[in-house]
């Protein structure tokens, strides 16, 4: 186990240095690690109001299928992070790392919510419209990557969290069907 935390660490630290180096790639985290998570929520909130061409299903059964996902993955994050708490990279290394998105006084960190909602949202429309989950899933990977490189978070709570918002997604997509 010590290993992994030590390279859990090594990698946060090395991505965030890179991340670090100058304007541009302040920028570019920022933007994937806050901003990015928006782009599936658009597209379901587009769905409920009007079924894309490209979807299997009518928008609005895809958006509440979104919304439960999001819902579901959140609360079981945080029932997670009540039994096994982590502090941030951040926290635990405040000599090395500064973060570069703002968090608002949230300490947790295992898992990522933003992982988590991200990958069940992604998973969620692959099953659907597979083309457009492909990009959702590398929309995701790119979130999950800015906010290790971004400090706030260790590559395992970004694993954990793809892999509970898979799995939600998928639990959920059997109920529907």
């Amino acid at each position: 186990m010590t290993a992994l935390l030590q390279l859990d660490t090594s990698l946060v630290l090395y991505f965030h240095s890179l991340a670090s180096m100058g304007q541009g790639s302040i920028l570019v985290t920022r933007l994937l690690g806050t901003y990015f998570i928006f782009i599936p929520i658009l597209f379901g909130v587009v769905g409920l109001f009007y079924t894309l061409p490209v979807l299997k299903i009518s928008g609005p059964f895809l958006f509440l299928q979104m919304l439960l996902v999001g819902v579901i993955s959140w609360v079981v994050n945080n029932v997670i992070s009540v039994f096994w708490f982590r502090n941030r990279p951040y926290v635990q290394h405040p000599d090395s790392i500064q973060p570069i998105i703002d968090i608002q006084l949230i300490l947790k960190s295992f898992p990522s919510d933003h992982a988590a909602l991200a990958m069940a949202l992604a998973t969620t429309v692959t099953l659907y419209v597979p083309r457009v989950g492909i990009l959702f899933i590398i929309i995701a990977l790119l979130i999950g990557f800015s906010r290790i490189a971004a400090g706030v978070h260790f590559p395992t709570d970004i694993l954990a969290g793809f892999i509970i918002g898979a799995v939600i997604a998928l639990f959920v997509h059997k109920i529907f069907i």
